[in-house]
């Protein structure tokens, strides 16, 4: 418990001081640096989300990495265990990104605002046409040559096991055509879901081979969530 009051203080001190960051990458949109900003919000959102996961005392291993050396922008499906997958995800794999997140992480204070600054995608699940609206707003962003993350489950398993992919996600991939990297979150739920505190856990982040969906068959693309699922799910350790 200890710990975890800690790691509750860390994340509060650590949001105040990135809200000078915030200050000095307004002034970079008002001189029009736009690029410059762009870059230098990666930049730094990685390095928090690490720190943050480090502040665990856990110990992340990665697999799969020289898989992204050939790749340019790219979806991105990872399997969903806990509140952590995201910092995993921007922490340790080294490629700008944004995600598919829930529409209530915008009521969050200043987290919100970074995760607009990364261009992040709110969806409303209990809308369908609020959904089909983030869905086409996704693809513009891969189609415009970023990355995006998605989780399928929809929702945190807070376990090894995983919950079904929903199919309406594969509209992304099918219809940018940009490249599919699997990605397997091993033991996530460890640092907090497990026993509802913080706690250090050994976590595997395993990247499996891109997957080109022009190169896919009617049949794989009809099956594209089921398959990468078994995909997925084959690297978690039960």
């Amino acid at each position: 418990m200890i710990r975890t009051i800690f790691y509750v203080i860390y994340i509060v001190l650590l949001l105040l001081y990135t809200l000078l960051y915030l200050v000095y990458y307004k002034i970079l949109g008002i001189l029009g640096l736009y690029e410059k900003r762009e870059q230098a919000v990666h930049k730094w959102v990685a390095r928090w989300a690490k720190s943050l996961v480090h502040a665990t005392g856990g110990h992340v291993e990665i697999e799969g990495l020289d898989y992204l050396s050939n790749c340019k922008n790219v979806l991105f499906v990872s399997n969903h265990q806990s509140y952590f997958d995201i910092l995993l995800l921007l922490g340790f794999i080294p490629k700008e990104k944004a995600f598919i997140a829930k529409i209530e992480t915008q009521r969050i204070p200043i987290i919100s605002i970074w995760m607009k600054y990364i261009h992040c995608i709110f969806m409303d699940r209990k809308n369908l046409r609020q959904s089909l609206e983030s869905i086409i707003k996704g693809i513009s962003h891969l189609k415009s040559g970023h990355s995006l993350v998605i989780f399928p489950e929809g929702t945190r398993s807070k376990s090894s096991n995983m919950n079904n992919f929903k199919s309406g996600s594969m509209k992304l991939a099918t219809k940018s055509n940009v490249w599919i990297v699997p990605i397997t979150l091993d033991g996530s739920y460890k640092f907090f879901e497990e026993k509802n505190r913080i706690s250090p856990a050994n976590v595997k982040v395993i990247i499996h081979p891109p997957i080109d969906p022009t190169e896919l068959t009617e049949e794989e693309r009809k099956n594209l969530a089921k398959n990468l699922q078994k995909q997925i799910e084959t690297k978690i350790e039960q």
